[in-house]
């Protein structure tokens, strides 16, 4: 063997006609499985929240979540007493309104009428 030389044949560039065809093939049987996996819901009834949250969640368990990515899905899926604005300034989550004693130790929340928790099992309680 002459040096420089390999032992394989020169590769083509460029895909055949048959390959081509081959790859289009594929594309067109994607695109039809596809078109079959939306739903037949309307967009008034569909409840799906979308969110770009980075990385995967340790956990989506509100007693072990310890990472940013978890504590975004949990913000999103639980609601407290207050929450924040835009702004920074708290405003009235679960508590249509609250009050702090004088010495700030002590904060009586007042509940929303129609305030709702899902407890264990499918029963849904009023808040207490």
């Amino acid at each position: 063997m002459k040096r420089g030389r390999t032992p394989f044949p020169p590769r083509k560039r460029g895909a055949s006609p048959f390959h081509a065809s081959l790859a289009l093939a594929a594309m067109l049987a994607a695109c039809a499985a596809l078109a079959g996996c939306g739903g037949d819901a309307d967009d008034a009834t569909l409840r799906e929240l979308r969110r770009g949250n980075g990385s995967e969640p340790d956990s989506i368990d509100p007693q072990l979540a310890r990472m940013e990515a978890a504590m975004t899905i949990l913000r999103d899926c639980y609601e407290g007493l207050v929450s924040m604005d835009r702004s920074g300034a708290p405003v009235a989550g679960v508590a249509e309104g609250w009050t702090v004693s004088d010495d700030g130790r002590r904060y009586a929340f007042r509940l929303r009428a129609d305030a709702r928790w899902r407890s264990s099992g499918t029963r849904r309680q009023r808040v207490m």
